[in-house]
């Protein structure tokens, strides 16, 4: 105050900037209730060069520690010198400090998905392992898991990829103009068909002796070949195919 009772206004500013920076200076309170947070050292596991994927975790042993359970890709070399690597169900026991032990095979391959559930209500965690058109089940025991028990799909995904081929080998002999009906079609199988995934397919028609005609398709997955084709088609005369369906009653009214 000055003799006159007003206020200093040259005192002003830095007032308000003390008042100011106590706003913003930090509060001890506010940073004794902030604990800090530390991260332990990463651990890793180098057991296998190739991919691992589909991992679950669950207490498989019944000593209350989680363990792991997942896909890892193997390395298989055909015959033909051909290199695929089929996933194969793995388990990783936990050692209950955030790392785990070796690996170890279930001894399945070719697995395309798997889930965890109780299926039977006992309390122990159970595996579901879809392998091509079957379900393979390892019931959990407390103490790991039981034999695996397989069922098969009525209507596999290998059915549906003979279809596939079925008609599109029909169609290549159609574009190739010696449209004929299927004698013989035989599939083979070189590497899992993937889900969820844009496929390629192929066909042509070789060449005809006789009434045959053989025709050929492949399958891929990217630069994958997941399954071949050959089929063996007979050539009809189409006026007397269509004679005989009519005279078999096709066509008729019941």
């Amino acid at each position: 105050m000055n003799r006159r009772g007003s206020t200093d206004k040259r005192r002003l500013p830095l007032a308000a900037l003390a008042v100011l920076g106590g706003l913003l200076a930090p509060s001890q309170l506010l940073f004794a209730q902030c604990p800090s947070v530390v991260f332990t050292p990463v651990q890793t596991r180098t057991d296998s060069p190739n991919p691992i994927h589909n991992l679950e975790a669950l207490d498989f042993d019944g000593d209350h520690v989680l363990d792991l359970v997942g896909l890892m890709d193997s390395t298989v070399v055909s015959d033909s010198g051909e290199v695929t690597h089929p996933p194969v169900l793995t388990t990783w026991k936990g050692n209950g400090d955030g790392t785990f032990q070796a690996p170890v095979s279930l001894g399945t391959s070719n697995v395309q998905d798997l889930a965890v559930a109780d299926l039977n209500h006992d309390g122990h965690p159970d595996l579901i392992v879809a392998v091509y058109n079957q379900l393979v089940v390892y019931l959990g025991n407390g103490n790991g898991f039981d034999p695996p028990i397989t069922t098969s799909v009525a209507y596999g995904a290998d059915r549906l990829i003979a279809g596939l081929f079925d008609e599109l080998l029909g169609v290549a002999n159609i574009v190739a103009g010696v449209g004929a009906m299927t004698g013989t079609l035989t599939v083979v199988y070189r590497s899992p068909t993937p889900l969820y995934t844009e496929l390629r397919l192929a066909a042509r028609t070789l060449g005809v002796d006789g009434r045959k005609v053989r025709t050929v398709g492949t399958l891929h997955a990217g630069d994958r070949l997941c399954a071949e084709a050959e089929g063996v088609f007979i050539l009809v005369d189409h006026a007397r195919f269509a004679a005989h369906t009519l005279a078999h009653g096709a066509g008729k009214n019941p």
